[in-house]
């Protein structure tokens, strides 16, 4: 059932720039998602403890004068991703343009067969390994890719990158927790719109809430390696299938063969017919 209540909330995080995805009255995914941010970045409350409900006190919160400032100024446009808190802003000129719930790097190593989009447009099949970290620092985006894209991080929907493989993308699972192999995972409403915003060269602070991102700088992605343990898919079996069918087969085109040659043997019956 469509509730008014529900739809004003939507119009009002959209006024704050928490995107809720379409205003429709429902109380879905996105909007949990912009609760959940609006908890986080505004009240302060511990990733761990947020609920996405909206009591009087938070609906009384949000519609307080707040403002949500960049914690840099570099001049133009930039983004900042809070890991702490699992939450990205866009500026716009010091002013918030679009604030998102986001799941960064579950922080664990892992080890996985995965399938990789080439530049000439084929595929390859990998195993490899890595370590599921989004490092803090100080970046600046350098590449995006319309559409969806197989890469060694995973299945990314219109990914803009600022870290070699690390980007910001679109993915259908964003939860409550850092979920990703590395790159900062954004709800799929917000990622249809956001590579659109950002341009190439814009910067892109992330905080890990241990050191200040100058302190690291650019500093660069865990890459991956091998996976030892990865054995490359083969076509043994058919392919020695393919080979065994015609060995089968010839000999038995060789027995016409024999055949032939018995027929032979009555023309050379023709001296005891002489004989006769």
């Amino acid at each position: 059932m469509v509730e008014s209540k529900v739809e004003a909330l939507q119009e009002l995080l959209a006024s704050k720039q928490f995107d809720p995805g379409p205003v429709d009255g429902y109380f879905g995914g996105a909007t949990k998602r912009a609760v959940w941010a609006f908890e986080k970045l505004v009240l302060g409350t511990p990733r761990e403890e947020m609920q996405g409900v909206v009591t009087p006190a938070i609906w009384e919160e949000m519609n307080s004068d707040f403002r949500v400032a960049p914690r840099r100024s570099p001049g133009g446009n930039h983004m900042e991703v809070y890991l702490p808190e699992q939450v990205s802003v866009l500026f716009f000129g010091g002013e918030a343009r679009v604030i998102s719930h986001v799941s960064s790097g579950e922080g664990i190593t892992w080890c996985d067969e995965v399938e990789i989009d080439l530049d000439d447009g084929t595929t390859e099949l990998k195993g490899i390994c890595g370590k599921a970290v989004t490092p803090g620092g100080v970046y600046h985006f350098e590449r995006k890719v319309e559409g969806w894209r197989n890469a060694k991080l995973g299945r990314l929907y219109k990914p803009v990158y600022f870290n070699y493989g690390i980007a910001i993308h679109g993915a259908g699972s964003v939860p409550d927790y850092p979920a990703s192999r590395g790159c900062v995972r954004h709800p799929m409403h917000i990622a249809e719109y956001i590579q659109d915003l950002i341009t190439i060269g814009d910067a892109i602070y992330v905080f890990d809430g241990v050191e200040e991102p100058e302190t690291y700088g650019a500093q660069p992605m865990i890459f991956d390696w091998p996976d030892p343990d990865w054995v490359p898919p083969t076509t043994t079996t058919t392919t020695t299938t393919i080979p065994d069918a015609p060995t089968t087969t010839a000999p038995a085109a060789t027995t016409p063969t024999t055949t032939s040659a018995s027929t032979t043997t009555p023309s050379t019956a023709v001296p005891p017919a002489t004989n006769a």
